[in-house]
């Protein structure tokens, strides 16, 4: 295969990881195995231009993406979007791991109350 096909490849395989997309949903929705997914990508099968225009909608992207022919200005838009994409999920995680440490917290002041009871049913006998 040529370099051009290898970067179509690539880029292929990029966008469809940027968008959280496996082999198998993409291959599904595009109608072709996932084996020819995976050889397209790995650029050991060609993709024709019916393909391309129907991997680019599933993919919500333009078929110039896949290509490799993005202007400047789609890059800086591709890049600020992966970056919020980022930024959201850095705050979702710290919004998780505050509810782990609250639940963290309740948890020990129940082992405390439970600890406290032992101790006194102990005393008690």
């Amino acid at each position: 295969m040529t370099d051009i096909e290898e970067d179509i490849g690539r880029n292929l395989r990029r966008t469809r990881i940027s968008r959280r997309l496996t082999l198998e949903e993409v291959a599904h929705q595009a109608g072709i195995s996932e084996a020819a997914l995976s050889r397209i990508e790995t650029s050991k099968q060609r993709l024709d231009v019916a393909l391309l225009r129907k991997l680019a909608h599933i993919l919500e992207v333009p078929a110039s993406k896949i290509l490799g022919e993005e202007s400047p200005a789609t890059q800086r838009e591709n890049r600020e979007m992966v970056m919020n994409t980022h930024r959201a999920e850095r705050l979702q995680l710290h919004d998780r791991v505050n509810d782990l440490l609250e639940t963290i917290e309740l948890l020990q002041g129940e082992l405390r109350k439970l600890s406290r009871n032992v101790d006194r049913k102990g005393s008690d006998r």
